[in-house]
């Protein structure tokens, strides 16, 4: 199991929107923060 990291898709969607993703780069997720 990778480390898993969240990453913001730009800088306008950095605190709605994450990557999860294992240290290789293979996607697991996308998330939407409620705000």
């Amino acid at each position: 199991i990778g480390k898993p990291k969240a990453l913001a898709l730009s800088e306008d969607d950095k605190d709605i929107t994450a990557i999860i993703e294992y240290r290789d780069g293979t996607l697991l997720d996308v998330i939407r923060k409620p705000f």
